[in-house]
C-alpha cells in the first residue's frame, strides 16, 4: 500500500471518527439554542407587565415604527428620525435629512436599509393656487365659469395656460422654479443608511403616487402600488441591484388591493389573482374579493368573510364554513382565533371545520372595538373594547375611558390558548386607544397611543 493511501486511509478514519462528535456538538448547541429560546418565550409573565412612556418629542411621527435587523426600532419624524435601544430604552435623535418624507412609504431591504417610495404630490398649480387666481381670474367676467374650465385641464396644460401671465412677475418665477424643480426630483425614491444616517436618492418611479403600498418579496425587490395622483394604478417593481423601477401597466390596484406573500415566494392579490415574481406572470384565480385573506401556517389563503381556501399546491378553491366576526387572528396549526359579538371567544379549526367555543370577555368588555394579538409565550393579549355598563361579578366599572366618542376599556386580558382561561392584568393601560402593536423578539410591545404622538412599550416581567 502506498504512502498517498495510507495517507487517505488515516484521513479518512479520522473524518469516521470525528464526524459524529461534530453532529453530536452540533445538536447539543440546536437544542440548547431551541430549549433556550422556548424557555424564553415561556418566562414571561404579562399579568404583572407594566407600561413605560416613550420620551420621543416630535411633532409628527410618521406611520409604524420599523423593526430594523437588530434590537433597534427606527420612528421616522418630521424633523428627527428617532432610533430606540429597546433593551436600555435610550434614544438616540437624528436631524431629519429630507424635506416632506412623511409623504413617502418606507420599507426595509434585506440589507437593513430603508427605501422611501413616493413622491411630493402637491402640483404647482395647486401650490401657488392664490397667485394665479389673484392674478388671472379675480374681477373676470364670468370667473367661475372659467375657473372650473381651468380645473379641467392636465397639469401641463396648466401650466401653458397661467406662465405667460407672470413672465415679467420675477419674483413669482424664482420661487415657482424652486418648487417645480422639488416637485420633479421628488420622483425619485429615497435610500436611507440607519446606521450612518445618511440618504441617497435612487431610482425615479415611473408614477406619480402618495403614500402607495409595498411589499418586499423574496427575490429582494420591491413591489409598489396605488397610491396614484393620477388615477393610473399601475403597479411598479423596484430592483436594488440596479436601483430602477419598472413598470407593469394595465393592472387595477388601488390603495384597497391587498397582497400576501406566500411561502413559495409567490404573492396573492385580493383581486383573486397570483403574481409569480419569477417569471413576472399573472394568473387570474377568480372573480371574488379576497379583502379579508390571510396566510395560513401551510402556505394555503384563507378569507374569513367568505369562506373559501385557495390551495397553493393544487392551486385550486374550495368554500368551508364562513364565520362572522368582529375581531380576529391567525393562531398556530391553521386555526383561527375570534371574538363573535357580543363577547365569545371562539377557535376555528379550519382543516376539521370545526367551532369551538372557549370563553367570553363578558366580565368586563365586549367583542366591539376589541384587538387581540398573539404573544410568543402561547398567550393572546384583549385590548382596546366597549365595555359593559354593569356586571355581577365586577359592579359599576370605574376603569373605563372616552376615545373617539366610544367608552374604551384599560383593563387588559390574557388568554391562555391551551387551557382557555382568560385572566386579567395587574397594570392598566393608558387612558387612549391603542393602536398598531409591535411585538418585539423579547416579548415588549410597542404600542400608538392613539390621539396624541405619542408611544408606550409594555414589558413583561421576566420570571427566575
Amino acid at each position: 500500500m502506498t504512502d498517498e493511501n495510507k495517507e487517505k486511509i488515516s484521513n479518512k478514519s479520522c473524518w469516521i471518527k470525528t464526524k459524529p462528535i461534530g453532529l453530536i456538538l452540533f445538536i447539543f448547541i440546536f437544542i440548547f439554542i431551541f430549549n433556550n429560546n422556548v424557555f424564553a418565550y415561556n418566562n414571561l409573565d404579562y399579568e404583572k407587565a407594566y407600561f413605560k412612556n416613550l420620551n420621543i418629542k416630535e411633532d409628527r411621527i410618521i406611520g409604524t415604527p420599523i423593526k430594523l435587523n437588530n434590537r433597534n426600532l427606527l420612528f421616522i419624524g418630521e424633523s428627527y428620525n428617532h432610533i430606540l435601544d429597546t433593551e436600555t430604552y435610550e434614544i438616540k435623535n437624528l436631524k431629519q435629512q429630507i424635506e416632506n418624507v412623511y409623504v413617502y412609504s418606507p420599507v426595509l431591504l434585506n440589507n437593513s436599509e430603508i427605501l422611501f417610495v413616493g413622491t411630493y404630490t402637491t402640483p404647482p398649480s395647486d401650490k401657488f393656487q392664490q397667485e394665479i387666481y389673484d392674478t388671472i381670474f379675480r374681477n373676470q367676467y364670468n370667473a367661475r365659469r372659467k375657473i372650473k374650465e381651468y380645473k379641467q385641464l392636465s397639469e401641463d396644460e396648466r401650466e401653458k395656460f397661467y406662465l405667460p401671465y407672470f413672465k415679467n412677475n420675477n419674483n413669482f418665477l424664482k420661487n415657482y422654479q424652486e418648487y417645480k424643480q422639488k416637485y420633479e426630483e421628488s420622483m425619485y425614491s429615497i435610500l436611507y443608511n440607519p446606521k450612518t444616517n445618511k440618504y441617497k436618492k435612487v431610482g425615479k418611479i415611473n408614477e406619480r403616487r402618495h403614500k402607495p403600498k409595498t411589499l418586499l418579496l423574496n427575490n429582494g425587490n420591491v413591489l409598489v402600488w396605488g397610491g396614484s395622483i393620477l388615477g393610473n394604478n399601475s403597479i411598479e417593481i423596484y430592483n436594488p441591484s440596479i436601483e430602477k423601477y419598472i413598470q407593469i401597466k394595465g393592472k387595477n390596484w388601488n390603495n384597497n388591493t391587498k397582497a400576501i406573500l406566500m411561502n413559495d415566494g409567490r404573492v396573492f392579490i385580493s383581486n383573486g389573482e397570483i403574481y409569480n415574481p419569477k417569471d413576472n406572470t399573472f394568473t387570474k384565480l377568480s372573480e371574488m374579493n379576497w379583502q379579508d385573506s390571510i396566510l395560513l401556517d401551510n402556505g394555503n389563503i384563507y378569507d374569513y368573510s367568505t369562506g373559501k381556501i385557495y390551495n397553493s399546491k393544487t392551486n385550486s378553491i374550495t368554500n368551508i364554513k364562513m364565520l362572522k366576526n368582529n375581531c380576529y387572528i391567525k393562531i398556530p396549526e391553521n386555526r383561527i382565533l375570534y371574538c363573535k359579538v357580543p363577547s365569545d371567544i371562539n377557535i376555528y379549526d379550519i382543516e376539521q371545520q370545526k367551532t369551538i367555543n372557549i370563553n367570553n370577555l363578558a366580565s368586563i368588555r365586549s367583542c366591539y372595538m376589541s384587538n387581540m394579538l398573539l404573544l410568543n409565550n402561547n398567550e393572546v393579549l384583549i385590548y382596546n373594547g366597549e365595555v359593559s355598563k354593569y356586571n355581577k361579578e365586577y359592579g359599576t366599572l370605574k376603569s373605563i375611558l372616552y376615545a373617539e366618542g366610544i367608552r374604551v376599556q384599560n383593563k387588559l386580558q390574557l388568554l391562555n390558548l391551551e387551557t382557555g382561561k382568560i385572566k386579567i392584568m395587574k397594570n392598566k393601560a393608558p387612558n387612549y386607544l391603542m393602536t398598531n402593536p409591535v411585538l418585539l423578539n423579547d416579548g415588549k410591545i410597542i404600542f400608538h397611543i392613539n390621539g396624541n404622538n405619542k408611544y408606550i412599550i409594555l414589558i413583561p416581567k421576566i420570571l427566575d
